[in-house]
Order: C-alpha cells, then sequence, then structure tokens
C-alpha cells in the first residue's frame, strides 16, 4: 500500500518516518526582521507532518521501518502506534501509552486497570492545538498562601487531534499547575511547529474541563503573585480573573464586555475564543522558532507577573509592527483559513483585537466619526515605524482613518502627502509631498481638489527640442533662458564653467534641426559664452549680439532697497521669488505687469523678420519674473516658500502664430527647469 495516497494532509518530501506528533534535527527558522513594516511571509522550514488514514484497515504493514511511528485513524479519533509488528491503539488497557517530547510510545501494562478510572481530569491544550504525544504533567498545588507544590503528580499524553486529554485523577487537592510540552499547529503558517514547546496552567481540578493555552500561560504567574500579597486570603477564582484581566489589557483587549472563561478554546466562535485566537496570534509573530516563542511568553508573564503591565516597550514594539504588516495586507484572512482547515470549529472576530493592540502601541487613539481622514504617524519610538514629527523621513509610514472601513490604514500617498494643505493659493498650485519630497500635487479651483501632478506639470517645466520641434509651419518661438552654469565670479566677465559650456553645447544639440537661429545675450561674457556655445552646439556659426535689456536689472527701480533686502531677508532668492509671485517689495521693482509687457516688447523688436527661432540668454533675476508673470505664476520656481529656484538654461518660450497670437510656456534646456 501507498500510505502517502491516503493522508488526510498534503506531505512534501516526506515518509512514515516523519511522524505525527513533531520532528527532530530541523533548523530554526530565521529571527524576527522588523526593519520595515511589511514583514516578508514567514516560511517554516521542510517539516515532518502528521500522517493520517481514515480508519484502523488503512494501516501499512507495521515493520522496522515504522517501528515506534505513529498513525491517526479519523475514523475512531485516536492515533496507533506500531510496536514490534503490531499496531497498538492507545486505547488498548494492555499497554500503557508514554509520551517523550512528542512522540508516543506503547509499554506493556503488567497491571491493567479492571475498571475505567471515576473520575478524569478533562483538559485541552493549545497554543494553536496540540498534537497526539505531547505529555501533560499535573503537579498537585497546597492551599495556603503561595500555591506551592506538594510534590505529588501525575502524568499522561494527549492522544487526540484536537489538543484535548482525559487524565484519571489521583490527586487529593483540587489546585494543580498543568503543564504540556509537545508540537503544536502554527496558526500563521497552518502546519505544525518545527520544536516542541511548553504552556502552563493554574488550575481548579474541581473544574469541568481545564484549559491550557497562552492566556492561561501569561497569567500563572500573577496568579500566583496575588494570592501571594493577599496573604493567602484570595480564592483562586478571583487571582485567575484578575490576572487574566491584567494579562489582556496589556495586549490592549478591553475586557469590559468579556467573562474571560477558563473554559475558552479558539474554536467556540464566541469573544473569548476570538480573544484567545488573537492572543495566540500575536505571540506567534514574526519568523520566530517555537523556542524563541516560548521564551517571549515567559519574559512577558514575568514582566506581568509583579505589578500586572507589561513594561518593555521594544518587544510590544516588535509585535506590533508585525501584526500591523500582517493586518493591513489582509494576511490574517490566511489565519483564518489556517485554523479553518484545521476542522476543529469555526474561528472568527479576532481581527479586531489585532488591531486594536497595533493601534493602541502606535498611539493612534480611536478612529471614529470624529477622527475620520485625520492622518498620523507612529509617535512610538520602540517601533521601527517611529517618527519623531509628522515629516520626519526617518520612516514615510503614515496612517489615516477610514470611516468607510472603519479603521485605521496605511494612508496612500496623496492622502500622506497634502495634510494641512488647504485650498490651493491660486489655481494649478504645484507643492511638494510633505513626505516624498519627490511626489508633487497640483491644486485645480474647478473642483476644489489637490491631485498628483504628472512628471511635467510637477516640473513646471517644458524641454525645450519639445517645444522646438512640435512648432506648426506658421509658428514662431523666442526662448528667453538663464546662462548655464557660471564659475564664482559675477562680474560681467566672469565665465562659464566647463561643465555649463557642456550644458550649453548639449541644448543646442537637441536643437540642430531647420533653419539658423537668431542669438542675442546680455552684456556678461557667461550669458554670452551660453548663446554662443548653444549656436555651437546645433553646427551654427553665429554672431551673438549684445543688448542690455537682458542684464538683469530691469525689474528694479531702487538698487539700494533691494541691497538692503538682499542682506537682510534671506538673500535675493528670496526677494526675487516674494516679488515675482506674492506682489512684496512694491518700494523695491517695478509693477511687475507693465514691466513683463514691456521687457517683451523690448526683446521681440529685436528678432529678425522671417526668424523661426532665436535663443536670448539673460540671467536669472530677469528671468523668473518674465517668467512668473506670463506663466501666471505656475512655474514651480518660488523659493521663498518652497526652496526651488530657476535652473540654469531654463526660462519662457514665447511662441507666436501666423495670426499673431502668443502662447508663453516655462522651458527648460537641461533635466529639470528647477533648482535648489
Amino acid at each position: 500500500m501507498n500510505l502517502s495516497s491516503k493522508l488526510f494532509f498534503s506531505v512534501a518530501a516526506c515518509s512514515l518516518l516523519f511522524v505525527a506528533c513533531g520532528s527532530d534535527g530541523t533548523a530554526p527558522a530565521d529571527s524576527l526582521d522588523t526593519s520595515n513594516a511589511n514583514n516578508e511571509e514567514y516560511e517554516e522550514p521542510e517539516i515532518k507532518q502528521f500522517n493520517a488514514v481514515g480508519s484502523s484497515a488503512e494501516l501499512p504493514a507495521c515493520d522496522s521501518e515504522l517501528n515506534g511511528k505513529s498513525i491517526f485513524i479519523y475514523s475512531e479519533n485516536i492515533p496507533y502506534i506500531c510496536s514490534n509488528g503490531t499496531w497498538i491503539s492507545t486505547n488498548d488497557a494492555n499497554y500503557k501509552i508514554d509520551c517523550e517530547n512528542g512522540f508516543l510510545k506503547a509499554v506493556p501494562n503488567t497491571n491493567p486497570p479492571e475498571s475505567p478510572a471515576s473520575k478524569n481530569i478533562k483538559g485541552l491544550a493549545q497554543k494553536g492545538p496540540f498534537y497526539f504525544g505531547a505529555s501533560v504533567t499535573i503537579a498537585e498545588l497546597d492551599t495556603t498562601q503561595n500555591l506551592n507544590q506538594t510534590g505529588n503528580v501525575i502524568k499522561g499524553c494527549i492522544t487526540s487531534n484536537d489538543g484535548s486529554f482525559s487524565i484519571e485523577n489521583t490527586l487529593a487537592n483540587p489546585y494543580a499547575l498543568v503543564t504540556v510540552n509537545g508540537f503544536y499547529r502554527n496558526e500563521v503558517n497552518g502546519r505544525e511547529s518545527t520544536e516542541p514547546i511548553s504552556l502552563k496552567a493554574i488550575v481548579d481540578l474541581g473544574d469541568s474541563s481545564i484549559r491550557i493555552n497562552s492566556l492561561s500561560h501569561l497569567e500563572a504567574g500573577r496568579v500566583q503573585q496575588l494570592i501571594a500579597q493577599s496573604g493567602g486570603y484570595m480564592k483562586l477564582s478571583e487571582a485567575k480573573q484578575q490576572a487574566k484581566t491584567d494579562v489582556l489589557k496589556a495586549f490592549g483587549i478591553d475586557v469590559t464586555n468579556l467573562d474571560l472563561s477558563h473554559d475558552a478554546s479558539i474554536f467556540d466562535n464566541n469573544e473569548n475564543a476570538a480573544v484567545l485566537a488573537a492572543l495566540s496570534i500575536m505571540l506567534q509573530y514574526g519568523k520566530r522558532t517555537p523556542s524563541e516563542i516560548e521564551n517571549m511568553l515567559n519574559s512577558i508573564a514575568e514582566d506581568i507577573k509583579g505589578d500586572g503591565a507589561w513594561n518593555n516597550e521594544s518587544d510590544k514594539a516588535k509585535i506590533a509592527d508585525w501584526v500591523m504588516a500582517q493586518d493591513t495586507s489582509w494576511k490574517v484572512n490566511d489565519f483564518r483559513n489556517n485554523m479553518g482547515n484545521w476542522g476543529l470549529g469555526q474561528v472568527n472576530g479576532f481581527e479586531k483585537y489585532l488591531r486594536d493592540f497595533w493601534t493602541s502601541v502606535y498611539r493612534l487613539g480611536e478612529c471614529s466619526e470624529v477622527t475620520a481622514g485625520s492622518v498620523k504617524h507612529v509617535e512610538n519610538n520602540a517601533s521601527a515605524n517611529f517618527a519623531s514629527y509628522y515629516e520626519h523621513e526617518i520612516s514615510d509610514l503614515r496612517f489615516i482613518c477610514d470611516w468607510n472601513e472603519r479603521r485605521w490604514r496605511p494612508a496612500r500617498g496623496i492622502e500622506k502627502d497634502t495634510v494641512g494643505f488647504g485650498p490651493g493659493e491660486y489655481d494649478r498650485e504645484i507643492r511638494e509631498g510633505k513626505i516624498n519630497h519627490d511626489a508633487f500635487y497640483i491644486f485645480e479651483v474647478a473642483n476644489g481638489t489637490w491631485r498628483e501632478a504628472t512628471p511635467e506639470e510637477a516640473d513646471g517645466f517644458t524641454d525645450i527640442a519639445e517645444i522646438y520641434n512640435s512648432l506648426a509651419a506658421d509658428e514662431t518661438v523666442v526662448f528667453v533662458v538663464r546662462h548655464a552654469k557660471r564659475t564664482d565670479d559675477t562680474s560681467k566677465k566672469g565665465h562659464l564653467t566647463d561643465e555649463g559650456v557642456k550644458q550649453a553645447q548639449s541644448v543646442g544639440a537637441k536643437l540642430k534641426s531647420g533653419p539658423d537661429f537668431f542669438f542675442m545675450a546680455s552684456e556678461y561674457l557667461r550669458a554670452q559664452e551660453t548663446c554662443s556655445n548653444i549656436a555651437s552646439g546645433r553646427g551654427q556659426n553665429a554672431s551673438i549680439p549684445e543688448n542690455a535689456v537682458l542684464n538683469g536689472s530691469w525689474y528694479v527701480k531702487d538698487n539700494a532697497l533691494f541691497e538692503k533686502y538682499n542682506s537682510t531677508n534671506g538673500g535675493g532668492w528670496n526677494v526675487y521669488s516674494d516679488y515675482a509671485f506674492y506682489g512684496m517689495y512694491e518700494d523695491t521693482f517695478y509693477d511687475l505687469e507693465e514691466r513683463s509687457l514691456s521687457l517683451e516688447a523690448e526683446l521681440l523688436k529685436n528678432v529678425p523678420a522671417g526668424t523661426k527661432a532665436s535663443v536670448m540668454c539673460s540671467h536669472d533675476y530677469l528671468v523668473l519674473p518674465f517668467l512668473a508673470y506670463f506663466s501666471e505664476g505656475h512655474a514651480n520656481v518660488r523659493y521663498s516658500k518652497t526652496g526651488r529656484w530657476l535652473n540654469y538654461l531654463s526660462g519662457l518660450a514665447i511662441v507666436t502664430n501666423g495670426k499673431g497670437e502668443k502662447t508663453y510656456i516655462p522651458v527648460k534646456g537641461l533635466e529639470t527647469g528647477i533648482m535648489r
């Protein structure tokens, strides 16, 4: 018989040597990486899954290869053990069923019981559910002050598929410390754990059924502490209730409407079950080996034990970062599917408790109608997603209260980048994103909203070659541009740098086609060299007439006042941008409209008749206000507000058609029209 064809679960690359209740020699999973919000999906190493068949009739031969191995029988809901050529049921009274390190073994029972035990301890062990083969140890506790162990111990094994067990009770006292050790099902990946884990619970054996799970483990030390602090007078039930409350509050879970039943199972399909499932998932976070998870459980339990609070903000934040990444990428649906596929019951409602935890650790507050649309950063500096203030670039993750979805979720680019923008100051105003400074947004008065700008809109400038090559037959163009990159000599005799020469020639190379251009430059050598090298780049030997109108001081009416503001108000770039875009410094500059129209007329009258294209090389102090006026303020060079200034070889294109109608376009010769 080919057993693999009879397995209830698909088992890749494993044989009957790899059995239900665990594994050995498997490499541990990697440690958690919290360097970003979207941690990689958890991938367990290849592990041993339990083998199962429908009935005992389907069992293979119990040979030497299978000796000591176990196979689960679904029709009987118990495992069978291969022992010396015979398959032995764990219900066979002629054998004593023992367990060690998560594996079952059968030993002949020389003194089989004459009748079933009159009173058994029934319980359920879950992390996810423990596999058959897990050991259960019940240590009797005294009923005085500190719940000390009496030394009386009974042991048993889990022989079920769902983590349930039944052990004969031979203890006199009702209180006990119950410990389960074995392999369990992992809620995050749906598979068997790679190592055994130990969980414990302090219980009253008089209860109808006891539960050992993550919650019982975290509360155990706190229960003992509370009873000790009361001098031994607090009832165990009261101590357990208080300890459960403390543990759940530590995980941001409001216990107001929960009865916190000690009988909770993650498959009960109620609020208690949802809480337990959420807690178990949180403690399973990230690429954690079972031993690391157990260490974390013990660390948290010890922390909560003293004062009922979990004070390790670093561990909280690591879990919150992982839980947030799973929640906001909808991977929690996988967790529900994993648990549902085990066939043990429904698992619902745990998502809200996961969400409450990470939003609490992130200090986002409540998402409500009042906070709808608000966008926040992570204020907890223990988180990998921390930002000390909203625009802090250490993390670009921001969260928006989406009231349609009734939850906090990661904000999209435009949602986090336009926070606080309000209405634009003018139509088609361009602003850079508050978080992503490489993103730009444009305001449209028509609908009163910001939208993401196209790359062309964001730059605010069109390439000089694009404008030239798209001219209609009856159109002409005049390019008024700033010179190329200069040296530190700002006098009339200052030259271009070698880079500036290359910049100008590269612009000319883009304009090679067509008839000769007309060139004109200011009286400054760097402007003349710019025009000369543009001509050279397009293969044209051109004379460059000089014109003082292009010198750069065209807009200044009081030079002394300008120099005063230049030295006191943050420099000439600040002063000029405030004048050109905001109408400031009326005592220093001419009226922008009158002066710009006058400049246009002065420049255009120099263009020879019949010229298709002209280039006029000037300076930023002239080109910037000229550009600001004719672009109606749309050019993205408002230095005083945005830190952006006119780049070399950028300016304004004046396109005139056969009817004399003009179009004004911000133009760039280099990759971008702006500089910082």
